[in-house]
């Protein structure tokens, strides 16, 4: 949203990306900016949207003028671009599949269209993009040819991210990747994008839809979109996604596709104008697996457990989306942290990160209803149970002022005092309690605390004993 004045008009109010503005709810905020503003005619009103849905129509209806001009820049009589564009979805038979599946995605689309290829990876959180980017870029002898690796998200500062955005969309010189978060999901162009990739569930079918339409889009180009999910994850696709077009693709029947492709280039079979193309091709395919495990023993397992908790803090919410119970989403995520980063134990998560990630299994026993006297009852008992609930962060909480450098739910001076497995299942009351950072971000994800904003931090040092499974220290308060 902006306003510009003019030398014609009083004032100009403009509504940029209006079905955003909604979803992450400034509708009141508007509503207050607008009533301090001049009506129109002194007020020119300009909005704009992707979507045409019932909450915008109403929007328009209440910020333009009754006789308002629309404008359609889509015929109508073309399908939406997320129904012409092929799209399949993979449940991964393991957590330990996700790194190659995505491995051969990525050399799906480099053999199939050479020079041509642009692939945009969607990850869910900006911890996240930021692990993948580098897991991809120490990932690239994998693939059929010299790879450009380029990362977007919220931790880079806006003039990093436009220098990256512009780079990527001129990018010709041979096949590249654009590893990011739903920052570039909206009101970016990129021609030529030949494939989208999603890792797990989007924040919305909306979501989804335009994340989709980064592809297909140019002359020619047919584009092609993934999404890849965990199998906890598939009630996703029978319950948001029933209207998108998705086919189903199993982790083999890929594998079969590039196998086979592989297969066809270093007999001479497949032509591919390719820069940095290798061939043969098969002895680095088949090395995949390899060279994952051998990367997994190099990360740093901090970058680890601030990604899976920046995923607890998205997860927390979508429950009732996925449809399955709130323990088969936290077994889902400690199964990524050891089956796919390959860490020895899951890290601990202390009951206090579950409820305020939204994850805590609700043990209380059902209120007895019986008229009046349990509405009293039982509203008094629910008070009661929401206080001693939240007992541990607000205490937590009095001690973390001014500290929210200790993140995540680790205790910076123990951890820097002494390094150890990673047993965190041993109880510490100092992890248990949580942290103020991390809280911040499990409210809005991609609004991080703290980060590691060096590309190579997530894995620049060799796997160490780590410090958390020693006694914890005792509190001093």
């Amino acid at each position: 949203m902006s306003l510009v004045r003019s030398s014609e008009l009083d004032l100009q109010l403009i509504l940029d990306e209006a079905d955003t503005l909604l979803d992450m709810g400034f509708r009141d905020d508007l509503d207050a900016i607008v009533s301090k503003l001049p009506q129109t005619p002194e007020r020119q009103t300009f909005m704009f949207s992707a979507t045409v849905s019932p909450a915008i129509r109403q929007i328009a209806r209440t910020y333009l003028a009754e006789d308002h001009l629309f404008i359609n820049c889509v015929d109508d009589s073309a399908p939406p671009t997320h129904v012409s564009i092929p799209q399949y979805h993979t449940v991964l038979p393991t957590a330990a599949d996700q790194l190659p599946h995505l491995l051969r995605l990525l050399a799906h689309d480099q053999l199939t269209n050479g020079n041509k290829s642009k692939t945009i990876v969607f990850s869910p959180t900006t911890k996240m993009t930021q692990l993948y980017a580098t897991l991809f870029r120490n990932l690239l002898p994998t693939l059929p040819a010299n790879t450009r690796i380029y990362e977007i998200h919220s931790k880079l500062t806006q003039r990093q991210r436009d220098r990256a955005s512009a780079t990527f969309r001129e990018h010709s010189s041979g096949p590249s990747i654009l590893v990011t978060s739903d920052v570039s999901a909206r009101g970016l162009d990129y021609p030529g994008v030949t494939r989208v990739i999603q890792i797990g569930c989007p924040s919305s079918p909306e979501s989804y839809v335009h994340r989709a339409g980064r592809t297909g889009r140019g002359k020619d180009v047919t584009g092609r979109v993934d999404l890849v999910l965990f199998p906890w994850e598939v009630g996703y696709v029978t319950s948001q996604l029933t209207e998108m077009p998705l086919k189903p693709l199993t982790a083999g029947e890929l594998q079969r596709q590039v196998t086979e492709l592989g297969t066809r280039l270093d007999s001479g079979e497949l032509q591919l104008k390719m820069y940095g193309l290798k061939v043969p091709y098969l002895e680095a395919l088949e090395s995949m697996p390899q060279r994952v495990t051998e990367l997994q023993a190099k990360l740093d397992e901090e970058a680890i457990t601030d990604t899976m908790l920046s995923l607890f803090g998205y997860y927390g919410s979508k429950v009732s989306e996925i449809r399955v119970q709130r323990g088969v989403v936290v077994d889902g995520l400690k199964s990524w942290a050891t089956e796919t980063m390959g860490l020895p134990n899951a890290p601990y998560v202390s009951p206090a990160m579950l409820a305020r990630t939204g994850l805590m299994e609700d043990t209380r026993p059902p209120k007895r209803r019986s008229g009046s006297s349990w509405m009293s009852r039982g509203n008094q008992g629910r008070n009661r149970d929401d206080r001693s609930f939240d007992r541990e962060p607000r205490t937590y909480g009095k001690r973390s002022y001014g500290s929210e450098r200790r993140s995540y739910g680790f205790d910076r001076e123990s951890r820097d005092s002494s390094r150890g497995s990673r047993d965190y299942d041993k109880g510490s009351r100092n992890y248990d309690r949580g942290s103020r950072g991390y809280d911040r971000e499990s409210r809005g994800y991609d609004r991080e605390s703290r980060g590691y904003d060096r590309e190579s931090r997530d894995f620049d040092k060799p796997r160490e004993r780590r410090r958390y499974d020693r006694e914890p220290r005792e509190s001093s308060d």
